[in-house]
């Protein structure tokens, strides 16, 4: 299109008025900017850059990108030359426009700007470690979410080895399947590995990483994403010892739905419900009279057992009582009462000594006189120690140790406890 002081078009080709979609005849003698702008005045009026005016003055050519109008109405996206026509003077008299229409390219690029800005804010935002590295491992991009997972600040991340920040022992580990993603350029998934934290902590990092090609097909790096797992690995670390807290606890455990089926029990629920914890899991609460048989009678088991030890406490707790009153009888007694105090004077001693529910020997038999050296003492000397270590093996089994460690000292006390002649006496004789 040639254009002259004027603004009026004194030529076009055949191509501009198949892009404009004007006829021949209506487009020489109109001004340029009622073709391209459907306007009634220069560009540069409307605020609109215009170079045109520019050309003519300097005489130097000046290139822009403008929206022209459709003679249909649309909007089309040109790139224009302006090159200036030039007299014998010297003096510029017209100006060509050459335009290329650049509609789509203009779309493309606008839609891959806002493509680039969709996936540079999803980046930026994910929680996510995003990177990039060469095939030395060198990082060479990184998000905003490295500090927040390491304490990095990226410029302190980019340029330098992923080694620098992994722990030996798991780099180790990576370098088996490194090798094997570089020689058949593949990517790897939920790899998790320990990196150091800038303060020196552990963080556990599950990583993601896909190769990057050249348009040659040649490797050239990875790119992806390291995510923050340290919490879950913690907890399941913490679930792995509470399992094995529970699979060794010697009390029934068993872990059942809200509708009452039974999936868990630890080996103590096993061996004390015996067939029903070996069942599957829909089979152990069913409601058939069998299963209701089987369970009931477990259960009535598992309840005589626990009647059996509170009783056996109880009367332990008897005998501790009992062990110590003799034991302070017997140290503080006056010397006079213990070696030559006749039995009833020994009695009555003992009997502002010892607590009115621990019954004392009645009898007159010289026998009963508790005098140090005579077989009485040293049967009275017996029973006491006997007594002691049995208090002993109760205490044991309620504090401090815990179940496991004295379950032997427990089972022991207990079956004493329940031995026929042992409900209340001690070597069968009542005291």
């Amino acid at each position: 299109m040639v254009v002259d002081k004027d603004y009026r078009i004194t030529d076009v080709n055949n191509m501009f008025v198949t892009t404009s979609g004007h006829n021949r005849e209506d487009i020489i003698g109109r001004h340029c900017y009622e073709i391209s702008h459907g306007l009634s005045q220069p560009c540069h009026r409307h605020g609109e850059e215009c170079l045109l005016e520019t050309v003519f003055e300097t005489g130097e050519a000046r290139n822009c990108r403008h929206e022209h109008l459709h003679a249909d109405g649309s909007r089309v996206i040109v790139d224009i030359l302006f090159s200036p026509l030039l007299d014998e003077k010297g003096d510029v008299t017209h100006v060509i426009e050459a335009m290329r229409d650049v509609t789509e390219l203009y779309r493309m690029e606008t839609d891959l700007r806002k493509s680039e800005e969709k996936y540079r804010h999803l980046v930026e935002s994910t929680p996510d470690w995003v990177w990039a590295c060469d095939l030395e491992g060198r990082q060479t991009f990184a998000n905003a979410a490295v500090k927040n997972i390491l304490g990095y600040e990226i410029q302190e991340i980019l340029g330098n080895l992923a080694e620098d920040f992994i722990y030996p022992e798991d780099w180790k580990k990576i370098q088996n399947w490194l090798k094997k993603s570089l020689k058949d350029k593949t990517g790897w998934k939920h790899s998790i590995a320990r990196w150091r934290h800038k303060d020196g902590s552990i963080r556990f990092l599950e990583s993601m990483g896909q190769p990057v090609l050249d348009p040659k097909g040649n490797l050239i790096g990875f790119t992806g994403i390291n995510r923050d797992v340290t919490k879950r690995k913690l907890a399941e670390e913490d679930l792995k010892r509470f399992e094995k807290a529970v699979e060794s606890s010697t009390d029934a455990i068993g872990i059942s739905t809200a509708d009452g089926k039974h999936y868990y029990q630890n080996k103590a629920f096993d061996d004390l419900f015996g067939e029903i914890g070996e069942n599957p899991p829909s089979t152990i609460y069913v409601d058939e009279a069998v299963g209701r048989a089987k369970k009931r009678e477990a259960y009535d088991r598992y309840l005589k057992q626990q009647i059996a030890i509170r009783n056996a406490e109880t009367q332990m707790g008897r005998v501790e009582e009992r062990a110590q009153a003799m034991a302070k009888a017997l140290t503080k007694a006056p010397v006079a009462q213990r070696q030559s105090a006749p039995a009833p004077a020994a009695k009555k001693w003992m009997s502002t000594q010892i607590p009115e529910a621990i019954p004392i020997r009645d009898t007159e038999s010289p026998a009963s006189t508790v005098v140090p050296g005579t077989p009485e003492h040293a049967r009275m000397e017996r029973k006491r120690e006997l007594l002691e270590r049995r208090a002993l093996r109760l205490r044991r089994c309620r504090t401090g140790a815990g179940p496991v460690a004295f379950a032997g000292e427990r089972e022991l006390a207990v079956r004493e406890a329940l031995a026929p002649g042992n409900a209340g006496d001690v070597d069968g004789d009542p005291w």
